[in-house]
């Protein structure tokens, strides 16, 4: 075998190993063994995450209109932003049909990762055959979520609203004490002596864009490059990340931060008067309010084994307030089936699993008489 043929040799073995470990990984993930995500073979070259967001002068952060794609870890986006900011379809701001609903929230409520028809407002619309309009933005805090419904999605005629508070960071997002110093322009309730008042940090500037990050250098576009056309780095990366929660959040004596449980009193009384003014804003209107777990919230009360307080805190206030409520922890931990299913590996948020779970869990409580236990 003469130079040649032996390189050529070499090459087709090294060759033929890859495309035996590409195909075994594929197996891995495809049935289930390695719960990583399968290659997209779709490659963003321009990666700005931030990009799609502007500043709204009413309620601060909101989607700037048209098309965005974005890739990060296990995640792969292709949003389309209507003409009014929305991740929606167009939807007409006086219908025939009186019995709309408005979903409000941040990102869990705008299906941040999973495609359009994934989300459980698009599985909520299908299955109910209402009009789910969606008027929620990644970044929002509760306050800015009821902002953007006074100033501008009450327009469209609906009876029902669906409103997601995430305690993970909407009990900070509304904390003008800890976050409000970043000098971006975002209202804060603030507590004075006479009662709530609304202030806005930062300086409107219709130019502004939300935040202007860097788009990556070789290294972060070569990482990227490698999720969407490869399973073994995939697999690789779940591993490692795997690995880095488990020691994270499994390892030591200190608590694991959830605020199902970690809130103040001043935060709650905060997000009272934030649920308060949505009820005044929406005279007639029914409101569900639905509180959303993350990961973290899962592994505190497997560490606490007791109930955290924030579901009854929650329905008292609501109740006052003529507000059903609704708490997703318990109904997920209650279907059996280990919670990280429900959840990106690489990221905080709903997969589509998630999305239809929820689906699943809120069309009962949406078809519900009203009053109704």
């Amino acid at each position: 075998m003469n130079k040649k043929r032996k390189i050529l040799y070499k090459c087709l073995i090294v060759l033929f190993t890859y495309l035996l470990l590409e195909l075994t990984c594929f197996i891995f993930i495809k049935t289930g063994y390695i719960p990583a995500r399968l290659p997209t073979f779709h490659f963003v070259s321009e990666n700005d995450f931030t990009m799609h967001l502007i500043i709204n002068k009413d309620w601060g952060v909101w989607h700037k209109p048209g098309q965005f794609s974005y890739q990060d870890g296990c995640l792969e986006m292709d949003n389309l932003y209507n003409s009014y900011g929305a991740r929606d379809k167009e939807r007409v701001r006086t219908s025939t049909d009186s019995n709309r609903v408005i979903l409000l929230g941040d990102s869990f409520v705008e299906g941040f990762g999973v495609k359009e028809n994934d989300r459980f407002s698009n599985l909520l619309e299908k299955e109910t055959g209402k009009e789910m309009m969606n008027f929620s933005c990644n970044s929002f805090s509760p306050l800015q979520a009821v902002m953007m419904y006074k100033n501008f999605a009450k327009q469209y005629n609906h009876n029902t609203i669906i409103f997601g508070i995430l305690p993970f960071n909407d009990f900070v997002d509304d904390d003008i004490d800890l976050i409000g110093n970043e000098n971006a322009y975002r209202p804060f309730l603030v507590k004075l002596d006479s009662g709530y008042s609304i202030k806005f940090t930062g300086t409107y500037n219709p130019a502004d864009t939300f935040i202007n990050r860097s788009k990556g250098g070789f290294k972060e576009r070569t990482v990227r490059f490698l999720k969407a056309y490869t399973c073994w780095y995939n697999i690789i990366s779940y591993l490692k990340l795997k690995k880095a929660e488990n020691k994270k959040m499994r390892t030591g004596t200190a608590k694991i931060p959830s605020y199902y449980y970690d809130y103040t009193p001043s935060q709650m009384e905060r997000l009272e008067q934030i649920l308060k003014d949505l009820r005044k804003s929406a005279i007639g209107k029914r409101i569900i309010v639905f509180s959303v777990p993350v990961v973290q919230d899962f592994l505190r009360i497997e560490k606490e084994k007791n109930q955290p307080p924030l579901p009854e805190d929650l329905r008292k206030i609501c109740s006052q307030n003529n507000i059903e409520f609704m708490d997703l922890l318990d109904p997920i931990r209650a279907t059996g089936k280990n919670y990280r299913d429900f959840y990106f590996y690489c990221d905080p948020h709903w997969n589509e699993n998630g999305h239809k779970l929820v689906a699943d869990i809120l069309k009962k409580q949406y078809l519900k008489t009203p009053g109704s236990p």
